[in-house]
């Protein structure tokens, strides 16, 4: 069984599962707003998520994903970067904006300044 985005019940489709906990896994709703009182001990990702995915692969980042980038239906944090490492770009110079934190984190991540 897998989570999906929209219905977060079990399918028959196999993908990729998160991890037991799904902690940072999806972008933080108050951080959005600028709202949230809890910071680094929040539940929620104060990050962007890839629009094409699910939210982020906890399996990824344990080293369990089955899957690779292109094909996994959760969002791989590339350039061996970690969660918090990922959350302190978007938490940085580039803002809220959805387009300047991508671009800032594919070129991190690509070496491309």
């Amino acid at each position: 069984p897998h989570w999906t985005k929209e219905t977060e019940t079990e399918t028959e489709t196999e993908t990729c599962i998160p991890v037991s906990s799904r902690r940072k896994t999806t972008t933080c709703a108050f951080w959005l707003r600028g709202t949230c009182k809890w910071g680094s001990d929040c539940n929620f990702l104060h990050a962007y998520v890839d629009r094409s995915k699910s939210g982020i692969c906890q399996n990824f980042n344990t080293g369990t994903c089955p899957y690779d980038a292109d094909t996994c239906a959760w969002q791989h944090i590339l350039g061996g970067l970690t969660v918090a490492e990922y959350e302190e770009i978007a938490n940085g110079p580039v803002g809220r904006d959805y387009e300047t934190f991508m671009d800032t984190y594919y070129r991190r991540v690509t070496g491309n300044s």
